[in-house]
């Protein structure tokens, strides 16, 4: 910790940079669960006890109100947020400013919930961290620059999620290959020109599931165009009704008896 900082910084630092992603990566998963359940349902309250927690334990008065920890939950696509600010930061010292709990809305796996923490140096610079589980926290965006515009941010950190959690999958071996990393672009347009995505019939399966677990939507399209074609609907043809539903009962009137 730098010397320009004061009690209040130093309980932000031991509660937010150490013990709360402790308390949500550690121990055991009912008691992973609780935190978490905590600081979506109550996060004021709850991150307000363990200031004061702290404080007592050092026998100091808490320098903070209930109010100074605003906190709100963000939807995002496939993406949940839980955001809490922090008290006003100290200019003179690399200050906190928010954290995030961040989560995948079509899972309650424990593992699937990661920790993020918007900080800000004395040089103005900006950064996004990852807080692992084991480790120091990690730079994984720059915010230098786009302090305020909280659309920027918030791509920042759905970005930062789906890479992270991504390469966990990969180390994990629930993925043959990084599809992050795939020809969306061009698988996208083989699709709807119809074409062989030259992808065998277990990457086919496997790509599948990977999309249906990050983006539900174009998994729909892929799952509705197939049934489409197995009426009898000419590839090319279902896959744009797929995107345009509106053509759907035409289609079916035209290719199938």
């Amino acid at each position: 910790m730098e010397k320009d900082y004061c009690y209040g910084d130093l309980i932000k630092w031991e509660l937010f940079e150490k013990l709360l992603p402790q308390m949500l990566y550690t121990g055991e998963e009912g008691k992973r669960n609780a935190v978490f359940r905590y600081l979506k349902n109550q996060r004021q309250d709850f991150v307000y006890t363990l200031v004061l927690d702290l404080c007592r334990d050092d026998k100091k008065r808490c320098p903070y109100r209930k109010e100074d920890f605003k906190s709100k939950n963000i939807s995002r696509g496939t993406v949940e947020m839980i955001q809490v600010e922090l008290p006003p930061y100290n200019p003179d010292i690399s200050d906190i400013l928010r954290v995030y709990v961040l989560y995948p809305k079509t899972s309650d796996d424990i593992s699937d919930k990661l920790y993020f923490i918007i900080k800000r140096f004395k040089t103005n610079e900006a950064i996004v961290l990852y807080v692992p589980a084991i480790g120091v926290p990690v730079e994984i965006a720059d915010l230098t620059g786009h302090l305020g515009d909280m659309e920027y941010e918030y791509k920042a950190l759905e970005a930062a999620y789906a890479r992270i959690r991504n390469d966990i999958e990969i180390s994990k071996g629930k993925w043959s290959r990084d599809w992050g990393e795939f020809d969306w672009q061009g698988l996208q347009s083989k699709f709807e020109k119809g074409e062989d995505v030259e992808l065998s019939q277990e990457e086919c399966m496997e790509l599948f599931n990977w999309i249906s677990k990050k983006d539900k939507k174009l998994y729909a399209n892929i799952i509705f165009s197939l049934s489409l074609q197995k009426r009898g609907i000419p590839k090319d043809i279902a896959n744009y009704c797929a995107e345009h539903p509106e053509v759907i009962a035409e289609a079916i009137s035209k290719y199938t008896k």
